[in-house]
């Protein structure tokens, strides 16, 4: 069962398609500028604690593209899912379309953290120590926000 896009899920698609695209540009674009060395592994502060070699940057676009890959073909299967809000011939289609909107915004936050941490490797900085918090947070609020308007769609 396949439901349709809003506009509001659509721009999020198209946003986690042009930031995937424009980490590999960038990387392109920036490769000879880029040290041999790069940070590889950050602590809970933000800090580098362990450094590789600049291919490993590589890992990042490859990593999203197959999460971006793998979630987009799930989207097109929801009945697969579980949900935690009991189906009926009803509410299916409300409930499947409150949670294909979750998982799209969820792709693109996820798309959003992967790239953030590609650009912060690139430049040889450290992630900001509150990264950790907000990616818990957004994350957290993101599946709240969902699960409470699934639970008005039934």
């Amino acid at each position: 069962m396949k439901t349709k896009n809003n506009i509001y899920d659509n721009s999020k698609n198209i946003a986690s398609i042009l930031i995937l695209v424009y980490n590999l540009i960038y990387l392109f674009i920036n490769w000879s500028t880029i040290p041999q060395s790069i940070p590889t592994h950050y602590d809970l502060q933000g800090v580098v604690d362990n450094y590789g070699g600049k291919q490993s940057l590589l890992l990042i676009p490859i990593i999203s593209l197959i999460i971006f890959c793998v979630i987009s073909f799930l989207q097109k299967f929801p009945e697969i899912s579980n949900t935690p809000i009991k189906l009926t011939v009803e509410n299916k289609n409300r409930v499947y379309a409150v949670q294909n909107s979750m998982i799209i915004t969820l792709k693109l936050i996820t798309i959003s953290i992967f790239f953030y941490i590609s650009i912060m490797q690139t430049t040889l900085k450290q992630i900001s120590s509150a990264f950790l918090p907000i990616t818990i947070f957004l994350l957290l609020i993101t599946f709240v926000y969902y699960l409470y308007k699934m639970n008005k769609a039934k």
